[in-house]
């Protein structure tokens, strides 16, 4: 369901959950697939193993929404079993962010000398 707000010209992300880890295509064979619907954001295009998920970003939701309802139309991916979300709002990245301690002075207390 599109937002109050949709804006066709605003980015938009196909997501896509496969039924099994192996049946995932790497991150450029997905680019070069829905590249075909419009413009994508290649350096958003992710694939997450661990969850048997990928995602394609779209400059444009219009074109999103092409993919989203062409790609189960023609089972873009064969006999694999995906089933596919379309969402106008581009959720974080699916790859884990490394943790980053920080080694800070924060916690020091500053007393001045006698």
């Amino acid at each position: 369901m599109k937002p109050a707000d949709f804006d066709e010209n605003a980015p938009a992300e196909l997501i896509m959950n496969f039924s099994e880890t192996d049946t995932i295509p790497p991150e450029k064979s997905l680019s070069k697939m829905f590249r075909h619907f419009g413009p994508i954001q290649e350096s958003q295009t992710e694939v997450d193993k661990e969850k048997n998920r990928a995602r394609v970003v779209f400059k444009k939701g219009a074109d999103a929404e092409v993919a989203y309802s062409s790609a189960g139309r023609f089972n873009i991916f064969g006999t694999k079993a995906v089933k596919y979300e379309l969402s106008h709002t581009i959720t974080e990245t699916f790859k884990v962010q490394p943790f980053v301690v920080s080694l800070g002075q924060e916690d020091a207390v500053l007393c001045p000398s006698s």
